[in-house]
């Protein structure tokens, strides 16, 4: 199995648009890219100038970057959309999701 790199946050992702070209450099290795539905949903749901960044590299790299749906993650995108989900059951959910 060929390995790959799995992003448990949307902080990276972020991280890396503060550098010209920065989203690149994550592919520079030739591994492939897996993030949660959570973390792409954190990452480009606000909808600000790097959000959008994120959306369109996602976009553009649909070979080498994949979004895998987990139930967790499901859960979690629909209960935060609704308001049902209080500040402290925040934590972890990116590293929940990829287990």
């Amino acid at each position: 199995m060929k390995t790959k790199i799995i992003l448990p946050h949307a902080g990276p992702l972020f991280s890396f648009t503060a550098i010209d070209g920065g989203l690149e450099l994550l592919l520079a290795a030739g591994l492939p890219i897996v993030l949660t539905d959570y973390i792409e949903w954190k990452a480009t749901r606000s909808g600000t100038a790097s959000a959008r960044v994120i959306r369109a590299w996602i976009d553009a790299n649909a070979g080498a970057v994949s979004v895998i749906e987990t139930e967790r993650g499901q859960d979690r995108i629909a209960r935060e959309k609704f308001g049902t989900t209080l500040t402290k059951q925040q934590l972890n959910i990116g590293e929940q999701t990829i287990s």
